[in-house]
């Protein structure tokens, strides 16, 4: 074991651990806690004087290939179940004074749990979109209203809203007009 965290950090130093938005967790080589804070403490049902010397892998009730993940790793996602809750965390892990750990803990549950929202509304927007992709895409010539058919030849129509009832509608210029509107640009500017 280190020596007490006390004689490394200030007492100050300790408090602006609690200040953190995140689970501050300090272990010794080994593996084993010398310091949560509150944060860090209320996530893992523990009181501050029951941290010292647990295993931190115990602690946060990592399997042991996502302890191993978490020890060999800077920055590590796990998913671990504390008090029959499950949260998705972040672990970032970095050395702070010889033989000492520091781990920042930030619970990202909510986030992913958002994220599997966005990911649905995604997957739905998506399917939307195949579906308007599926009755065709139909461009007409905002000009003559002649239509492009797929061999890239324009027809006019006698009733363009029968042709293209079931066809998103792209606007656009067939050549015929495009040189005319671009004649009459090139006329403006001059």
């Amino acid at each position: 074991m280190s020596a007490p965290l006390q004689e490394i950090f200030p007492q100050r130093a300790l408090a602006a651990f609690d200040a953190v938005h995140a689970g501050i967790l300090i272990t010794d080589d080994e593996g084993h806690a010398v310091f949560a804070n509150a944060r860090m403490c209320t996530l893992m049902g523990v009181r501050p004087s029951e941290i010292h010397g647990i295993d931190a892998a115990v602690l946060l009730q990592l399997q042991s290939r996502n302890a191993d993940a978490a020890h060999q790793q800077r920055d590590v996602r796990v998913d671990v179940t504390l008090s029959g809750i499950p949260y998705s965390l972040v672990i970032s892990t970095s050395a702070i004074a010889p033989h000492l750990l520091l781990c920042v803990v930030q619970d990202i549950t909510r986030i992913i749990a958002e994220f599997g929202d966005l990911r649905a509304d995604l997957d739905a927007l998506k399917a939307e979109l195949a579906a308007l992709i599926a009755n065709e895409t139909v461009p007409m010539c905002m000009n003559c209203r002649k239509i492009r058919l797929r061999d890239g030849s324009w027809v006019t129509a006698a009733d363009p809203a029968v042709l293209i009832a079931n066809a998103v509608i792209t606007h656009g210029f067939c050549p015929n007009c495009a040189e005319e509107y671009f004649e009459e640009l090139k006329a403006e500017a001059t």
